[in-house]
């Protein structure tokens, strides 16, 4: 199964990344949706990458998502609160840049990792929390309606938590 798509690709963290993401981590703009109140250690992100290489031990994981065309880190996404047994899990999503927010690129990797889920994870249902109402915010989810009404067809859910607390079901 190939995880690139027009726009983006997944790839596995790999060691060489940690200062990439020691950056992204300790940024607290990205605190909110990351739920991080304290700053990370290069030390704690070499550990976080080295326990994420056992997803069914860790019951997570992070890709990184880089440009298909250079090859560039632009973010991540991640897998956590991982259920095997109930076939659930919730997604997290970073595009780290704010020149590079608004050009696909979250879209198309969430696209990309729910195809992921559903064939080789066996999972039936994502979540995510959208934190921040911003207009990228509105249109992203927007966009992933009609998509996710398509993977309903196959089996596959998303549930959108917006930070007004409502529930959006996606089936």
């Amino acid at each position: 199964m190939s995880l690139k798509g027009s726009l983006v690709t997944l790839r596995a963290v790999e060691k060489d990344d940690a200062g990439t993401i020691f950056m992204w981590e300790n940024n607290p703009a990205n605190w909110k949706v990351s739920n991080t109140e304290v700053p990370f250690s290069l030390y704690d992100i070499h550990q976080l990458i080295e326990q994420q290489a056992d997803i069914r031990k860790s019951g997570q994981m992070r890709l990184v998502i880089e440009t298909s065309a250079e090859s560039r880190p632009v973010g991540v996404i991640d897998l956590y609160d991982l259920n095997f047994k109930h076939g659930y899990a919730a997604v997290g999503i970073l595009i780290a840049a704010d020149a590079d927010k608004g050009k696909g690129f979250a879209g198309e990797a969430l696209q990309l990792f729910c195809t992921y889920c559903k064939e080789i994870l066996e999972l039936r249902n994502l979540y995510c929390h959208i934190i921040t109402i911003t207009k990228q915010a509105f249109n992203f989810s927007k966009k992933q309606v009609s998509y996710m009404q398509e993977r309903a067809k196959i089996g596959c859910a998303l549930k959108i938590n917006i930070s007004t607390n409502s529930l959006i079901n996606y089936v």
